[in-house]
């Protein structure tokens, strides 16, 4: 059975699986390398598509990382 993902990631939580700031986050959604969605007046999210291209993008730039 597959794993089932979150669509939209709060974030909080996009910095914990991104391994990076808050500040870095905002940096990454104005560059547009990450796509920012209001969840509410006072929240925002980060969608988990845009986190896994991002992620896809930095590997493929970056080498792919050496598995254990």
């Amino acid at each position: 059975m597959a794993t089932a993902y979150p669509i939209v990631y709060r974030i909080n939580v996009a910095m914990a699986h991104l391994g990076i700031s808050r500040t870095q986050i905002y940096r990454l959604v104005n560059a547009g390398k990450l796509d920012l969605v209001k969840l509410g007046p006072k929240s925002s999210g980060i969608t988990s598509a845009s986190v896994q291209r991002f992620v896809d993008d930095s590997t493929h730039r970056f080498g792919k990382r050496s598995q254990p």
